[in-house]
């Protein structure tokens, strides 16, 4: 996904997203495909915090863990 944003140019798993040639609207490009394809909500700001494949995948683990712990019966309206 890193590496069709930047024109297929090679990305490591901790190599820096904007140093490698990534921009603001990138960004939101690597967003909005994450977002699609995992059913959860990224702020953009998140890219700039974690601006590393090795980054997002844990903040992706981290969403769907909590997504995970959630009750699927909210308890305040039991049956």
């Amino acid at each position: 996904m890193f590496a069709s944003v930047l024109g297929n140019r090679p990305i490591g798993k901790h190599d820096n997203f904007f140093d490698a040639g990534g921009n603001s609207l990138m960004a939101m490009q690597i967003v909005a495909r994450i977002e699609q394809g995992f059913g959860i909500d990224i702020p953009v700001a998140t890219m700039f915090d974690r601006p590393t494949v090795a980054g997002m995948a844990q903040y992706v683990r981290e969403r769907l863990l909590d997504r995970a712990r959630e009750p699927l019966v909210d308890p305040a309206h039991e049956l």
